[in-house]
């Protein structure tokens, strides 16, 4: 038999007696009354049927509401367990038993520390101690070993509870398996290791690097220095040197010239034809030191940048070697040129030895040249065209240098200095002159000037 049974048989009994004990006093009462009585039973029977109904219909909601709870608790992701003060398990979930190996019967009343590892049972017990003695929640984290001895990471999260005798003497706690997080963060931790020896081992390579580029452009600095200083030297020799010729020169031309005016066919013919040497190589000279004077104040005599049209610098370069023009029948013509910041008279020169080489190294038909301008970008580029005889690839190199030929002085005369002056000026102007050229096919001469 239940014990809700039992207990119904009981509850009757006593009802029994109760009744048999006020039985005397029914004697007393009329129909009406007794009447009256029995109805009143009948709607306490009907309200204690109703109320019963309730109460099972109740009941059964709540038997079902702790079920539904119980596998909430019993199925939840975390391991839960009730402590008492020692570490006795008390009370265990599915998970908590499921973590730990064992069947969950078995784990009730089993000390938890046997299934830490020694070297967390004291931040075990420490943990435990604190809960109780605080009150409050309080969290560790432990490594724990299965009952397959598999060690595993775990965080305890825990709470006091009242327990026997109404004292907080049990302790609450969840156990939720971190082993994937702290995988992870050792992972991470080994990544972040790696990387910052990486960084390290980059950084030394970089400061390695950065030192021997500091050195290099240290050096370059100083071949700098010293280029300026030679360039300076130079320059300062060449106009001294060509200045200091100059009177020499003047006097051994003048007075060849004045032996081949008096002399002229008295002295035998090999004379004269000497005379001529001297007199030709006196000219030549005097033409090689007024270019090296004209190279030397190019970087020291220069005049300050103006906006100027290059429409009156091309007419004015025309002018001054119209004479060679007209003698080689030249055909110049050019495009409309834009107005740049520049030195008029440096960029006449420019003009007129570009103008001049095109006339100079012709072929048979008579020369044309033409001249015209692009503006890219932050730089106008200026291009003088020719029909010559063009330049041999091995030689466009070394066309800027000073004193650099193509062909010998006999068959083309210059001093091998106009091109030289030619990339000093386009520098001096922060731009940079280069040629390109087909022998027989003419040649093209090109130099940049930025805008400002």
């Amino acid at each position: 038999m239940s014990n809700r049974s039992q207990k119904s048989i009981d509850l009757r009994r006593r009802a029994e007696e109760i009744l048999q004990g006020k039985t005397e006093h029914l004697k007393e009462l009329s129909a009406q009354d007794i009447q009256s009585i029995i109805h009143e039973l009948r709607v306490h029977q009907i309200e204690l049927e109703m109320q019963n109904e309730e109460l099972r219909r109740a009941q059964k909601e709540l038997e079902e509401s702790r079920n539904r709870y119980a596998d909430l608790y019993d199925f939840a992701p975390a391991g839960y367990f009730i402590f008492d003060i020692n570490g006795l398990i008390l009370e265990v979930n599915l998970t908590g038993a499921r973590m730990l190996g064992v069947e969950r019967s078995l784990l009730i009343k089993q000390p938890f520390y046997l299934y830490v590892t020694p070297g967390s049972r004291d931040m075990f017990y420490l943990h435990l101690r604190r809960v109780l003695r605080t009150g409050t929640k309080q969290t560790c984290e432990i490594k724990l070993v299965d009952n397959n001895g598999n060690p595993f990471n775990a965080r305890l999260e825990s709470i006091a509870m009242q327990g026997i005798e109404d004292q907080i003497n049990q302790c609450r706690t969840a156990v939720i398996d971190i082993t994937e997080r702290k995988r992870a963060e050792e992972a991470l931790r080994r990544a972040h290791d790696e990387l910052e020896m990486r960084v390290r081992e980059r950084t030394a390579e970089l400061a390695k690097s950065n030192e021997a580029l500091k050195a290099e452009i240290q050096e370059r600095k100083r071949a700098e220095k010293e280029l300026k200083r030679s360039n300076a030297e130079l320059e300062q020799f060449a106009y001294v040197a060509s200045h200091d010729l100059q009177e020499p020169l003047r006097m051994i031309s003048g007075f060849t010239k004045l032996l081949e005016r008096r002399y002229r066919g008295r002295l035998d013919k090999s004379a004269d034809e000497f005379i001529a040497y001297i007199v030709d190589g006196a000219n030549r000279m005097q033409r090689m030191i007024e270019d090296l004077l004209m190279y030397s104040r190019v970087g020291t005599r220069g005049r300050p940048f103006e906006l100027i049209s290059m429409e009156d610098v091309f007419n004015q370069a025309v002018t001054n070697i119209m004479t060679a023009i007209e003698k080689n029948g030249a055909a110049v013509t050019h495009d409309p040129l834009p107005a740049v910041m520049v030195d008029a008279s440096q960029m006449v020169q420019l003009f007129q030895n570009l103008i001049s080489n095109g006339i100079k190294f012709r072929k048979e038909e008579p020369p044309r040249i033409h001249i015209s301008a692009e503006k890219k970008g932050s730089e106008w580029i200026f291009s003088v065209q020719d029909n010559g005889i063009g330049i041999a690839p091995q030689f466009i190199g070394r066309l800027f240098q000073l004193f650099q030929r193509e062909y010998a002085a006999t068959e083309y005369h210059g001093t091998g200095i106009g091109l030289a002056i030619c990339k000093k000026i386009v520098e001096r102007h922060g731009g940079k002159i280069w040629a390109e050229s087909e022998v027989g096919r003419g040649s093209t001469f090109y130099f940049t000037i930025p805008v400002r």
